[in-house]
């Protein structure tokens, strides 16, 4: 039985689409987030290069977002880890 040319075309482009998507993955978890739009307010940023989304914006957090949980591991919603500043604002 002969396989028909437009199947073989069809599956080496899916195994390349597969081969990009995972790169593309790769790429966007490596992303350092550097270059920020930042809304006015301050309270949601989005990364220029990979357009990750940061909701809970704070300059000063690792993960680029507020992090209520403190060092000792209790939760405070009133103040981020990092900038100090209240979930309520947000």
């Amino acid at each position: 039985m002969e396989i028909n040319p437009l199947c073989i075309s069809i599956l080496a482009l899916r195994l390349q689409i597969i081969k990009l998507e995972n790169n593309l993955k790769f790429l966007l978890a490596s992303c350092s987030h550097d270059d920020l739009t930042i809304s006015t307010g301050g309270m949601c940023a989005v990364c220029n290069i990979c357009e990750k989304r940061f909701e809970w914006y704070c300059p000063t957090s690792p993960t680029k977002e507020c992090v209520y949980e403190q060092e000792d591991g209790s939760y405070d919603i009133d103040s981020c880890r990092y900038c100090y500043q209240p979930d309520e604002r947000k």
